[in-house]
């Protein structure tokens, strides 16, 4: 098993450019999207132990 300190979450836009990564320090990890537009759409990889967690965040 992976330590947690060495995990990140990668955050992406609709153009596949990263605009955040976030180290997975603890079991809950903070996105803060103050300066991003509502209804704007991201899409986050997390790899754990060689698989791949992915999805889609819509900012609110």
């Amino acid at each position: 098993m992976t330590p947690l300190g060495v995990m990140t979450v990668v955050i992406v836009n609709v153009y596949g450019q990263k605009v955040a990564e976030l180290p997975l320090l603890t079991e809950k990890t903070v996105w803060d999207t103050r300066h991003s537009k509502a209804g704007v759409v991201y899409y986050y990889r997390l790899e754990i132990d060689g698989k791949i967690l992915s999805g889609k965040i819509v900012v609110q």
